[in-house]
């Protein structure tokens, strides 16, 4: 282990006096064979479950109102009682899913949702504490150890500002540079081309379009041999065998893919073997519903539902991640017992471009995540043009349109920017909602 890797583990260590016993936890249970997995599952599922009916407001009420009748019987009978949760439904009713007299400490979160509807939540700090290790152990599939240099394209805030000394040194012990994937042109690759090659990062991660684009910029400009990488990961985005392809053949090395969602509290990791992405059964149980609007996929496919296993501030029961998959239960060859999740079914992930810049589904909702709107879709309608069609919620007001003004303007440049205030938003008939759409192409994306 080298000296980073200690003084990142050692610094964390110092800051959650959990974090040692919670890592050799994980460590243990990676290994957990098929039935430890299903008696831990059953287990965690019955308590989590009674914590909910006794701590959390929406499901007291239910059972007060005979709605939810649970039977006496543990483990996952009790657990197909519960209705399945949205962010629609938890948005419309965010107090009654917190638990406000627990004395946990907690986290905020928000996401803005492919689907187009935000979603603000908060979660305890030992899911946020399972998050980042999970995260770790599943990205040492390739070989990555915490601490090693790993840089991140990704989303973040879309307004530009000066980090926090205190995140500046969080970054520094963790040996991460991060670069923004917002409105990438030739222009922001070639910075980022040159820094990334000075930095000269052991691993390189982030969404699925951003590393694509670096990928055939720095192959055209013949930089990739300047880099020497172990490993890539995807993640937030579905990745398609091209951009797969065209990613490892530009920099000689294999792309590892990645799922998760902390609003619901679960991920899953890809292996070696590449055959699906292993879940982490600590941390939630996942679960697949076929119903009518996942028969076009074929059988066995369905809606990615969570159910977190952790959380005692915002207990997610039976959630709806808003993703289609299956999930395989055979084992890997890879020796690993744990169900292997494939999501590359719709819901790919998107890109407009604007003023001559992509920009993709990932910032767009990291940006909308932010704001307090109760469902929304972007719209392209002209070369230059986008339309934003919003439902506000009653806290919305004229200083977050103009943060949406700022945050595309100063990334992307003058775009002449559309605010559509609505009751509602209808997808077209026979269509399912899509948040992100251009408008100028003859058929809706």
């Amino acid at each position: 282990m080298s000296y980073k890797n200690k003084l990142y583990i050692y610094s964390k260590a110092i800051v959650r006096k959990d974090y040692l016993s919670t890592s050799k936890f994980l460590e243990k249970s990676a290994n957990w064979n098929e039935n430890e997995i299903r008696l831990y599952q059953e287990n965690a599922i019955s308590k989590i479950i009674k914590y909910a009916i006794n701590n959390v407001p929406f499901y007291q009420q239910l059972k007060e109102k005979k709605e939810l009748i649970v039977p006496e019987i543990q483990g996952l009978s009790q657990l197909e009682v519960f209705p399945i949760i949205t962010k629609e439904i938890i948005s419309r009713n965010s107090n009654n899913f917190i638990v406000q007299e627990s004395q946990l400490k907690r986290v905020n979160g928000s996401t803005g949702g492919s689907t187009g509807v935000p979603l603000k939540y908060v979660m305890s700090t030992e899911n946020a504490l399972y998050s980042s290790l999970l995260l770790d152990r599943g990205l040492g599939f390739a070989g990555y150890r915490a601490g090693d240099r790993l840089a991140i394209i990704a989303g973040g805030s879309l307004v530009g500002s000066k980090k926090p000394l205190r995140k500046r040194i969080v970054e520094r012990l963790a040996n991460v540079r991060y670069y923004s994937s917002y409105g990438m042109d030739d222009k922001q690759l070639e910075l980022y081309s040159k820094d990334i090659i000075d930095f000269q990062p052991k691993f390189l991660r982030g969404y699925a379009s951003a590393l694509n684009a670096l990928a055939t910029y720095m192959r055209t400009n013949g930089l990739t041999s300047k880099l020497k990488l172990t490993a890539i990961f995807s993640t937030s985005e579905v990745l398609v065998k091209n951009v797969r392809d065209n990613i490892e053949n530009a920099f000689g090395c294999e792309v590892y893919d990645g799922w998760g969602l902390n609003d619901g509290g679960a991920t899953a990791f890809e292996c070696h073997e590449h055959l699906g992405m292993h879940i982490d059964p600590e941390r939630a149980y996942v679960e697949i519903v076929e119903d009518e609007t996942t028969k076009e996929f074929g059988e066995g496919v369905g809606r990615i539902i969570i159910t977190n296993l952790i959380d005692k501030v915002m207990p997610f029961i039976r959630y709806d991640s808003g993703d289609i998959g299956r999930i395989d239960f055979s084992e890997c060859p890879c020796g690993k017992k744990t169900p292997r999740l494939f999501v590359n079914y719709g819901r790919v992930t998107d890109t407009l471009v604007i003023a001559g810049k992509v920009i993709g589904v990932p910032v767009l909702t990291v940006l909308m995540g932010k704001v307090p709107v109760l469902q929304y879709q972007i719209a392209k309608t002209g070369d230059n043009q986008m339309t934003f069609r919003i439902i506000k919620s009653p806290e919305y007001n004229q200083s977050f349109e103009d943060y949406i003004r700022r945050s595309i303007l100063e990334r992307v440049g003058d775009v002449d920017l559309v605010f559509n205030y609505v009751n509602s938003i209808t997808p077209p008939q026979g269509r399912k909602h899509k948040f992100l759409v251009d408008e100028t192409l003859s058929n809706i994306v």
